[in-house]
């Protein structure tokens, strides 16, 4: 898992060197793996706001987002917004 996350993220860092101003969207195939990914992100916060800001996003079951917000450790979302920043 750990390795799809670093696979991912350095995949988001080039397309995003490439297009500054395109974000990156991701969640899990069902919500145990969008929370695997949330535990990534938490784990390396830090690192990862170095480089994006990151929204988090919880999504009804039309897949419509109803929430998007600035990441916050220990809240469970959805699915994920990278925006490169800084």
């Amino acid at each position: 898992m750990e390795m799809v996350l670093e696979t991912a993220v350095h995949i988001a860092i080039i397309y995003t060197n490439r297009f500054p101003d395109r974000k990156v969207f991701f969640r899990g195939s069902d919500a145990v793996r969008s929370r695997k990914y949330q535990i990534g992100i938490t784990q390396y916060l830090d690192v990862a706001m170095n480089d994006f800001f990151i929204d988090g996003l919880l999504i009804n079951n039309q897949n419509e987002i109803i929430l998007r917000e600035p990441f916050q450790s220990g809240k469970n979302y959805a699915g994920f917004i990278f925006t490169r920043g800084k």
